[in-house]
């Protein structure tokens, strides 16, 4: 396992730990947690990436247009999951960078928009979505960390399917398999949000950290 997405599991899996309903249902219907609700930004950033993954499903259903009809639940999610990775994968990285770049609250764009107490308006600013681009090509290029989202994507599609009665639909129902996605990639865009912040804030202590050994060191050297 490459060294990012053991820090994306090891996030994920802390998530799923401090999070209410999270082991039962994905991370559907945890937006009134305290523990998200204290990160900075929260609530604006759901908002906007709500608006993301809606848009990135409505890109995964064009790119099927024209195919054959579903003829059964199974079918309809093998045949949409290809389509769903190409446009929502990346939604959720831009998910995870944004929750990092509130975790490590040092980019530019933050300390501009946190000092005027708008952080609020800072999501679809062209200075912090280029940052979030750059914190997430790392994520993006590691196939492990691609397969890693896309799983958890899958298996929170799957649990929804189940909780709603999807295994059971039938003939035009079975298209309803694009509201799961939806659904989906909302849910899992908390937990990226909420594992980024986390990443964010162990990088800076981790940096810290490092360069008091550095003065230690250095001190000791000289003694």
């Amino acid at each position: 396992m490459s060294d990012l997405s053991d820090q994306l599991k090891s996030a994920m899996e802390k998530v799923m730990e401090t999070t209410s309903n999270a082991k039962e249902v994905g991370f559907v219907d945890v937006t009134e947690d305290d523990t998200l609700n204290q990160i900075p930004g929260f609530e604006h950033a759901l908002v906007y990436h709500k608006k993301q993954s809606v848009r990135a499903v409505n890109r995964a259903y064009r790119l099927c247009a024209g195919s054959a009809p579903f003829t059964e639940p199974r079918e309809a999610l093998e045949k949409t999951q290809e389509s769903v990775n190409q446009e929502i994968v990346p939604a959720l990285v831009a998910m995870l960078s944004d929750g990092i770049q509130m975790g490590q609250a040092q980019s530019f764009p933050y300390r501009k928009y946190e000092l005027y107490n708008r952080l609020e308006e800072v999501f679809d600013k062209n200075a912090w979505r280029a940052e979030s681009d750059l914190i997430g090509m790392p994520f993006q290029s590691d196939s492990e960390c691609v397969d890693l989202i896309s799983s958890m994507l899958l298996q929170t599609v799957f649990q929804l399917g189940q909780a709603s009665g999807y295994t059971s639909y039938t003939g035009e129902r079975l298209n309803k398999i694009w509201d799961l996605w939806a659904l989906g990639a909302h849910s899992i865009g908390i937990g990226c949000f909420h594992a980024g912040y986390l990443i964010g804030k162990k990088w800076i202590e981790d940096t810290a950290l490092n360069g008091i050994l550095a003065a230690t060191n250095a001190e000791e050297n000289r003694g």
